[in-house]
């Protein structure tokens, strides 16, 4: 135990602290299962994420598209986050990578409250412990209030725990639509590169506004199609994938290798469910590359249909930013900003939308 934690469980006069992995608090959009081996908050069981590659073994242990539900009525939470690692990314927010977003749930829609960031000058000498605390005064209605806190996007975590005051109620938070994740597969785009905070990824926005839990499987340079990757993906519970890997593919003839061979592999355990294949979105400078990209996906999308596949979408890329100042979507020319997150979510919350079948509209 860290001596700040310690601090803050014996010497606090102020909070009682949770530890978030204990009821009544709910954690969403992450694996479970090997908490007491390997504490860090992972989106993929170390064994399947070794044997894909090196760096989705690395990538696996950020919590990206992980939430913590809750409902108190306290007017102040604290957070105490400790971090295992984190990069300074020169074309990103720190509250993207770093950060955690919290959202006040009212009846089945969500209003973004504040971020909880550390401060820049911590050491990751120091392994980046930090509390920080903010008022929910004016803010949110007086009594029981449900929240969620959405995980960091680029920094791995293995202890987060939440400050109520003592006296105060903790409870329950609300609950999504009682229906499977929506499974999203792809590259730094999908991880959620370049967001400006957790929940300003295109999968939060959807989430927000679906209400439905998701799982977040994107993987920056590392999102491959793997077999061994296709077959975990496949065991997931879901109610739509969303297949999202282009720029990773590192030519047109890896996908033709593995873009059929994934959907294959997903279809086989999951004959119904909406699957939306996707090109990469920041075709600006890059029409040549992506058209040839575009083809082979567009291609696999044809071959589903008319092997009898009528639940199968495809979705050009290039439609993904609209037709007005697309070129102010993107940060660096490829990783999209809050804008074009907020666009992606439009066209392809839409799909979506259309398509799961929604047990409790």
């Amino acid at each position: 135990m860290t001596e700040l934690k310690r601090q803050l469980l014996e010497q606090d006069k102020t909070y009682t602290w949770y530890d978030v992995r204990h009821a009544p608090f709910e954690i969403y959009g992450l694996y479970r299962g090997e908490e007491e081996l390997d504490p860090t908050f992972r989106r993929v069981p170390r064994n399947i994420a070794e044997q894909t590659s090196e760096w989705v073994s690395i990538l696996a242990a950020e919590p990206t598209g992980g939430r913590i539900r809750f409902s108190t009525d306290a007017r102040t939470i604290a957070i105490y986050v400790h971090y295992t690692y984190f990069d300074r990314s020169n074309h990103m927010s720190f509250h993207g990578e770093c950060g955690l977003d919290l959202y006040h749930d009212d009846g089945g829609t969500q209003r973004y409250i504040c971020t909880l960031t550390p401060n820049l000058d911590i050491s990751i000498e120091k392994r980046c412990e930090y509390t920080t605390c903010d008022t929910l005064e004016g803010r949110t209605p007086k009594g029981m209030n449900c929240y969620t806190l959405y995980m960091p996007l680029y920094a791995g975590v293995d202890d987060i725990m939440i400050g109520i005051p003592h006296g105060a109620m903790v409870e329950k938070g609300a609950e999504y639509r009682k229906i499977a994740p929506i499974v999203y597969y792809g590259s730094s785009i999908t991880q959620g590169g370049c967001a400006s905070r957790p929940g300003m990824s295109y999968q939060s926005h959807i989430c927000k506004r679906l209400n439905i839990d998701y799982r977040n499987m994107g993987f920056s340079g590392a999102c491959r199609g793997e077999p061994v990757m296709a077959e975990y993906l496949a065991s997931l519970p879901m109610s739509a994938f969303v297949c999202d890997y282009d720029h990773n593919a590192p030519n047109a003839a890896h996908l033709e290798q593995t873009h059929y061979a994934l959907y294959e592999t997903i279809r086989a355990k999951h004959k119904d469910i909406p699957y939306l294949m996707i090109t990469r979105p920041d075709v600006i400078g890059r029409a040549e590359e992506c058209a040839v990209r575009r083809e082979v996906i567009y291609r696999h999308y044809q071959k589903a249909v008319e092997n009898g596949d009528r639940n199968v979408y495809f979705l050009d890329g290039a439609t993904l930013f609209g037709d007005v100042d697309a070129g102010e979507c993107t940060v660096d020319t490829c990783h999209p900003n809050d804008l074009g997150f907020y666009r992606m979510a439009d066209v392809i919350g839409k799909v979506l939308a259309e398509h799961i079948t929604l047990d409790n509209k």
